[in-house]
């Protein structure tokens, strides 16, 4: 039997759960000691390359790409030091990197809690530190505060953790907002305190957090498609509606409508070459464009009605044909790279990505499909800039060179061969618009 002393450090709240703890002490205790001598020492390591990175890449990547803020709430058992339940808030600020690579998303993080412990006052405990995101999991290094008591000093040490969430959008689009269930394992390590600091502990978590609108944590069968300029009121309507389908028929039928809307918009494209005079390889490879679509949202129905949606339908999308504008080389030129080459090309890098983390070789196979779609249409787009600016030359070219100034070639190589999609497609972009440009100056000066 361990002594009262020893005891002491599990206070349980049961005479049951007491006297177990009591039989295997020592042989817990001493697996505890010895997992605390072997963290302690690397955890000074890790927390002084935790906070090089929250200084020094945190910021660099904040440039990189739009930050965005996740909100939530924990909820947490502690052991081992002594048993404990904690409650606060967390708050993620998360950059996006890449759906190909093994990390997509790094970011900071901060949690205030108060801690409940079983047997003595309420404390608090506060932790800040970075995250990694990838796929639905997580893994996030830091260093953690927890004020005293009467038997142990204030204490500050190395947090680390892992989880899984459950993303969940609200409603049936893929752009809508989400919340996200998720558990995780965190681990806490003591450096400061003096003898009397808080031993190792480790706690198990549960908490829910808000996913805002567009927020892309829904892999893998999240598919943008290009927009109808002009007609964001219209969208196509399912029959039957399938609200109480399961999440990943939901996912799929999400992607079905914003293929089915793309119909739409290649559609008009069509008819405004064609209003232009556009060459005839334009007007064809638009109308290519549109049977691709139509592809594509059958497959995504087929796969909703394999995961449990039945059979759905796109029964309509009102208000379609009364959405018209006067057709202009500028917008031709400016949905080409933007929505085209831009929106289109990351949609394609994404969809490779996700094909390779596909469930079933059909969802791989269809994926796979869609993002050499994607692909196409995203050259498709280039060569609407290239026609538009040799069409229309006196208001295409002040807009691309207006665009051009706010980066330099040396920025456009460097992000040719970034991780990120985004950051990555938009510099080859602009790297294509950039000789667009120079070589239709050329032309203009010879001539």
């Amino acid at each position: 039997m361990a002594p009262a002393a020893e005891t002491r450090r599990f206070d349980v709240p049961t005479r049951a759960t007491k006297a177990t703890f009591q039989a295997f002490f020592p042989r817990i205790d001493g697996l505890v000691h010895a997992m605390q001598t072997r963290v302690v020492m690397p955890s000074k390591t890790l927390s002084c390359v935790a906070l090089a990175f929250t200084l020094v890449a945190a910021p660099r990547l904040a440039r990189a790409e739009t930050p965005t803020p996740l909100v939530g709430g924990i909820v947490s058992l502690h052991m081992f030091d002594e048993w404990a339940i904690s409650v606060g808030p967390e708050v993620i600020v998360r950059v996006h990197l890449s759906d190909a690579a093994m990390l997509p998303g790094l970011g900071g993080f901060v949690t205030p809690r108060v801690v409940f412990p079983f047997s003595h006052e309420p404390q608090l405990f506060g932790a800040a530190g970075v995250s990694a995101a990838f796929l639905s999991g997580e893994a996030k290094v830091g260093w953690a505060l927890r004020t005293g008591s009467e038997e142990r000093s204030t204490s500050s040490g190395f947090l680390g953790g892992i989880g899984h969430g459950f993303p969940a959008p609200i409603g049936s689009s893929s752009r809508s907002a989400g919340v996200m269930p998720f558990v995780g394992i965190t681990l806490f390590a003591p450096l400061t305190g003096g003898e009397r600091r808080h031993r190792f502990s480790m706690s198990v978590d549960i908490g829910v957090r808000y996913l805002p609108e567009g927020f892309q944590a829904f892999p893998p069968n999240v598919i943008e498609g290009r927009p109808l300029r002009g007609g964001e009121g219209t969208e196509p309507e399912l029959t039957p509606v399938a609200d109480g389908a399961p999440l990943a028929a939901r996912r799929w039928l999400a992607a079905a409508r914003d293929e089915h809307a793309s119909i739409a918009t290649f559609g008009r494209l069509a008819l405004e070459l064609l209003d232009l005079g556009a060459e005839a390889d334009l007007v064809r490879r638009a109308h290519a464009a549109a049977l691709d679509e139509i592809r594509h949202a059958e497959a995504c129905l087929r796969l909703a009605s394999r995961h449990g949606a039945g059979q759905v339908t796109i029964a309509r999308m009102p208000g379609v044909a009364t959405v018209a504008r006067t057709a202009s080389w500028l917008t031709i030129a400016r949905e080409g790279l933007v929505d085209g080459a831009i929106n289109e090309g990351v949609a394609a890098a994404r969809l490779r990505a996700r094909a390779r983390a596909a469930a079933s070789a059909e969802e791989r196979a269809i994926l796979t499909r869609i993002a050499r779609d994607e692909a196409r249409h995203a050259r498709l787009g280039l060569d609407l800039v290239r026609d538009a600016l040799r069409a229309d030359p006196s208001s295409v070219r002040p807009w691309l060179e207006g665009l051009l100034a706010a980066s330099t070639p040396e920025d456009e190589r460097r992000g040719s061969r970034a991780s990120a999609p985004l950051v990555r497609v938009r510099a080859r972009a602009l790297t294509a618009v950039r000789t667009m440009v120079r070589e239709t100056t050329g032309t203009a000066q010879a001539a």
